[in-house]
């Protein structure tokens, strides 16, 4: 797939020394407002203050977020072998009962 048929298109802009390449944002009502008011105040583009904002967070990620931990964090040494323990509790040998 090129990258035009995925939805994606390059975008040359000025003397072409340059390239973008349009992707959509998906912003609450809040975010869009606030962002339009920021890009008036400043006087640049909504497009340009997001670019910005990426590069901030790409330039000093915040912290990754943790996993959340499943089940023993160390196993106790038994786990391995408790399907043998099990039968051996219930007087199994060999699979069946003695």
């Amino acid at each position: 797939a090129t990258l035009a048929s995925a939805g994606t298109y390059l975008v040359y802009y000025g003397c072409m020394s340059d390239t973008m390449i349009r992707t959509n944002v998906y912003l609450r009502p809040r975010q869009k407002a606030r962002l339009s008011a920021a890009a008036r105040r400043s006087g640049t583009s909504e497009a340009e203050l997001i670019r910005l904002a990426v590069d901030r967070v790409l330039d000093d990620p915040p912290p990754a977020r943790r996993k959340p931990q499943t089940g023993f964090i160390t196993a106790p040494p038994f786990v391995h072998k408790i399907d043998e323990l099990l039968a051996e509790g219930f007087g199994m040998h060999g699979g069946s009962p003695t």
